[in-house]
C-alpha cells in the first residue's frame, strides 16, 4: 500500500476529519427533526448541504493529498457506479416521458413516446431533485471513507446519531402516550400513522432499526474490557437503556413489520451479549443464559404493556385480515399484491432504464388495475420493486454494484463486532425495503449511508492497525 494512503497516518485528527464528521453529523441530526426529511424545504436544504458541502470536502481532500491524481483515482474507483448512475439519470432529464397539460385548474401529465434504448424521466422536475439528494448524501457520507483516520471520531459520530435517535424516541413516546400530534402538538400531521417527527410510522421504525444497530455496535465496543466498577456504572448500561427506549417505540408506533424486524435484531443482540458476558465473567453458561432471558422477558413485558393501547387495533386488523384470507383464498390481506402486480407491469414496459427517478406516482395511474380503482400510490411499498420500475435493470444493477463493490473491500475474516453490528442494522433495513419504502425517507437514507461507511472505514482502519502491530 502506498504511503500516500491516509490510513497509514497516526497523527491526531486533522481539520479535514473534523470538517467531514461535523458535516455528516449536522446532516443526520437535521433531517430526523425536520419532519423526518419528508417535507419539501427540508429536502432542499439537505440537498444543498450534502451536495455542495460533501462535494467541496471531497475536492478539498483530493487537492490536499500528497498525490492528488492518486487520491482522485481512489475516490472514482470506489464510487464509479454512483457516477454512472448519476450520468444515467442526467441523460434521462433531456428525454421527458410525460408532458404537462391543463384540465381546468388541474395539471395532467400525458405520456409521450420515448426511445426505448435511451434513459428517460417521466417528470424531469422531480427527477433531478431526487437524483441530487441521493448523490449528495452518498458523496457526503463517502468522505468518511477517505478523510477519517481516527476510529474514535467514527465512534463519536455514531454516538451522536444514537443520542439523537434516543431523544426522538423519548419525545415520540411521550407524544404518543399523551395523544399529541407532531412536535408535542405544535403541528398537525397529514398522516395519522406518524411517530415522533416522522410522518410515516414505517419510516420511523426503519430509522429506529438503524439506531438499534448503532446502539449494539457501541454496546459491544464498551464491553471490550471487563467493567471496572460494575455494569451499572459503565457506558454500556446507558447504551442499553437507550436501546430499550428505541425498542419500545417499534410496537408503540404500530409498525408490524418494524416490530418483527426489531425483535429479530434484539434476539441476535441478546445472544451476542450473553456470549460476551460469559467470556468476561467466566460464569456458568446456564446462569448467564438464565439472567439474559430474565432481563429480556422483563423488558418485553414492559414494552408490551406500554404499547398495548396503541398496538391493539393493529393486532385486531391483522387477525381480521387473516380470517378473511382463510375464508376466501382469493382475498388478499391488503392492496399489496395488486400494487405489486401493477408495479411489475411498469417494469415490463420499460425494463432496461425504467421510467426515471421519482416517476412512480406519475406513471401509476396508467397501470392501476380494477382492484385499485380510486387508489393512488406515490410509492410501490417496496423499494426494490420501485427501483426496478424507476431505474430499470441497468440503474438498479449500478446501485447494487455500488454497495457490493464497497462491501467487497471489507475484511470479513477480521471484521470487528463493532462494524458487524453497524452493517447488521443496515442489512435489516435493506430487508425492510422489500416490504416498505424506507429509502424514500431522507433521514433514513442519510443515516443508512453514514453507518455503512462508518462500519467499512472502521474495519479498514482496524485491519491496517493489526498488520502494523504484526509487523512491528
Amino acid at each position: 500500500m502506498r504511503a500516500t494512503d491516509p490510513s497509514l497516518r497516526s497523527d491526531p485528527p486533522a481539520l479535514d476529519e473534523w470538517l467531514v464528521c461535523g458535516h455528516v453529523a449536522l446532516l443526520t441530526l437535521f433531517l430526523p427533526w425536520a419532519y423526518g426529511g419528508q417535507i419539501g424545504w427540508a429536502r432542499a436544504v439537505a440537498t444543498v448541504w450534502a451536495l455542495a458541502g460533501g462535494g467541496g470536502l471531497a475536492l478539498r481532500h483530493i487537492l490536499r493529498a500528497d498525490v492528488p491524481g492518486f487520491a482522485a483515482r481512489r475516490w472514482c474507483g470506489a464510487l464509479w457506479p454512483l457516477l454512472a448512475f448519476v450520468a444515467l439519470g442526467l441523460a434521462g432529464l433531456a428525454h421527458p416521458g410525460f408532458v404537462a397539460g391543463r384540465d381546468g385548474l388541474d395539471t395532467l401529465y400525458i405520456e409521450q413516446p420515448v426511445v426505448s434504448w435511451w434513459p428517460s424521466a417521466a417528470r424531469p422536475d422531480l427527477a433531478w431533485r431526487q437524483l441530487a439528494l441521493f448523490a449528495g448524501i452518498v458523496v457526503a457520507t463517502a468522505n468518511l471513507r477517505f478523510a477519517v483516520t481516527d476510529r474514535r471520531m467514527l465512534r463519536g459520530l455514531v454516538a451522536v446519531l444514537l443520542a439523537n435517535a434516543v431523544a426522538l424516541a423519548v419525545a415520540g413516546t411521550v407524544q404518543k402516550l399523551l395523544g399529541l400530534s407532531l412536535y408535542l402538538g405544535a403541528a398537525t400531521s397529514p398522516n395519522l400513522s406518524f411517530f415522533a417527527t416522522f410522518l410515516y410510522h414505517n419510516h420511523w421504525s426503519a430509522f429506529a432499526l438503524l439506531a438499534l444497530g448503532a446502539g449494539a455496535a457501541l454496546f459491544f465496543r464498551a464491553t471490550v474490557r471487563p467493567f471496572a466498577h460494575g455494569f451499572q456504572h459503565s457506558p454500556a448500561a446507558a447504551i442499553a437503556a437507550g436501546m430499550l427506549a428505541l425498542a419500545v417505540t417499534l410496537p408503540l408506533s404500530t409498525s408490524r413489520s418494524g416490530t418483527a424486524l426489531g425483535l429479530l435484531l434484539l434476539l441476535g443482540f441478546a445472544a451476542s451479549a450473553a456470549r460476551r458476558f460469559r467470556a468476561q465473567t467466566r460464569a456458568r453458561t446456564f446462569l448467564i443464559a438464565l439472567f439474559s432471558l430474565g432481563v429480556i422477558a422483563l423488558a418485553a413485558a414492559g414494552i408490551v404493556q406500554l404499547a398495548r393501547p396503541a398496538f391493539a387495533p393493529r393486532l385486531l386488523q391483522t387477525q381480521t385480515q387473516l380470517t378473511e384470507l382463510q375464508a376466501d383464498g382469493n382475498t388478499a390481506i391488503d392492496d399489496r399484491p395488486a400494487l405489486y402486480r401493477a408495479t411489475g407491469a411498469m417494469i415490463a414496459a420499460r425494463p432496461w432504464f425504467g421510467w426515471g427517478p421519482a416517476s412512480y406516482g406519475t406513471v401509476f395511474p396508467l397501470y392501476r388495475t380494477a382492484d385499485l380503482v380510486g387508489l393512488h400510490y406515490e410509492h410501490a411499498h417496496s423499494d426494490w420493486l420501485q427501483s426496478f420500475a424507476e431505474n430499470g435493470l441497468v440503474g438498479t444493477a449500478l446501485l447494487v454494484l455500488l454497495v457490493g463493490r464497497l462491501l467487497r473491500r471489507a475484511y470479513w475474516r477480521e471484521l470487528p463486532i463493532w462494524s458487524g453490528w453497524l452493517l447488521a442494522g443496515c442489512a435489516v433495513v435493506l430487508l425492510y425495503g422489500a416490504l416498505e419504502f424506507p429509502f424514500a425517507n431522507a433521514a433514513v437514507l442519510a443515516t443508512w449511508w453514514t453507518l455503512f461507511f462508518a462500519a467499512l472505514r472502521s474495519a479498514r482502519l482496524m485491519e491496517i492497525a493489526g498488520r502494523h502491530e504484526a509487523g512491528s
